[in-house]
């Protein structure tokens, strides 16, 4: 009784942090989607002003310059594009479209090409996100909260050592996200449901008698 109470609180506890962690996502998406969002169409206003009368509205520029590094961490690998010049022959790679578009503005040497490039990556964002949100949502059930949960703690020795600073944080979410670690976190995931299930109907002593005969026999 005691073993099952420990293995149904450890199921409960793995599902409680899945949960709270899935929320944290949707939550974070979304608050990326309105800063996005919000951040794009203020970019729309100043380059229709721009493209009107020459004229740069210093009240929306100050802003969109002083969140331009947001706007680009947001946009992650998308904001860094390859970038050739109007009338140049040189290729740029890995360009961050924001901080570099932003400050044209200001000095006058912007394109109706920089601008249209910058609108476009900023709208395909804004789908990518959304389409996160959706799946994030379609996904938000007990399987995932629990598997979630389960992997948060197996890397609970990782996250000490990231603590620590021995493990840098990319190399924390490489190790979390990669396919070895997923394996054996839905092995694990599969083993304690199995086991659960098989304590609930046979009891613990006759669980434990099945896994010695089947030892001792392989």
């Amino acid at each position: 009784m005691i073993t099952l109470i420990i293995l149904g609180s450890l199921l409960i506890l793995a599902s409680i942090i899945g949960r709270t962690k899935y929320k944290k996502k949707i939550t974070k998406q979304e608050k990326d989607l309105l800063f996005i969002e919000d951040y794009r169409n203020k970019f729309v206003l100043l380059s229709n002003e721009y493209l009107k009368s020459s004229t740069v509205n210093n009240l929306i520029f100050n802003e969109l310059n002083e969140k331009s590094n947001k706007a680009q961490v947001v946009l992650g690998v998308k904001g860094y594009v390859q970038y050739q010049a109007p009338f140049s022959f040189q290729l740029i790679q890995n360009y961050p479209i924001i901080i570099n578009t932003i400050p044209k503005f200001r000095t006058g040497n912007i394109e109706k090409f920089d601008i249209n490039s910058c609108d476009s990556i900023l709208g395909s964002k804004i789908g990518i996100i959304k389409d996160r949100i959706s799946t994030l949502k379609e996904d938000d059930n007990l399987k995932n909260w629990f598997q979630t949960g389960s992997a948060w703690i197996l890397s609970i020795p990782l996250e000490i050592l990231n603590f620590t600073g021995v493990l840098k944080t990319e190399k924390l979410e490489f190790i979390r996200n990669s396919t070895v670690f997923q394996i054996f976190n839905g092995f694990v995931w599969m083993i304690g449901l199995i086991s659960a299930i098989i304590t609930i109907f046979l009891g613990w002593n006759e669980f434990t008698d099945i896994l010695t005969k089947f030892f001792r026999i392989n």
